[in-house]
């Protein structure tokens, strides 16, 4: 049996809120941690039933010590350096064949330079910014194509009738 990949998300502000609902809205398990607990706490308490699938951790250190591997875990905090101080967190956390998806709006030579530092620390990287609200559906199914396969995820059973 092919093991599948816990999937964590650090950020949930507007955005970062938005794709974990959806993730789970389509039936696949979720962490979930903010810089501020308070937000996590809030989100958990707004998800209703949704928060049957949710794992809360106090912060993205607490996250990435209790998932189980392999992690993939998405960085949806905004462009700079709270990218920057997370990656670099992470990297001293997570183990090879982890992956961190950053899913700021970085510009592509810092997604280069992160690509170089993660992968030399025997991760994988994926580059994943998106812009506009129409192009996210597209980039999370290019970005799905790239994961899935890795971790040997398998789709989740639709919650939609």
């Amino acid at each position: 049996m092919t093991q599948l990949a816990n999937l964590g998300l650090y950020g949930l502000g507007t955005m970062g809120s938005a794709l974990a609902l959806n993730i789970l809205d389509n039936g696949f398990a979720l962490h979930v941690a903010n810089r501020s607990y308070d937000v996590t706490a809030e989100f958990v308490a707004e998800a209703g039933d949704l928060a049957a699938r949710l794992t809360s951790h106090a912060s993205l250190a607490d996250m990435a010590r209790n998932m189980p591997a392999p992690r993939a875990i998405i960085l949806m905090v905004p462009a700079g350096n709270p990218v920057e101080s997370s990656i670099e967190e992470l990297c001293d956390l997570l183990e090879p064949g982890d992956t961190i998806i950053d899913a700021g709006n970085t510009d592509f030579h810092d997604t280069r330079r992160r690509t170089a530092l993660v992968e030399g620390r025997g991760l994988t990287f994926i580059g994943w910014a998106f812009r506009a609200a129409k192009k996210v559906l597209v980039t999370v199914r290019r970005s799905w194509l790239v994961v899935r396969p890795k971790h040997g995820l398998v789709s989740a059973p639709s919650s939609k009738p």
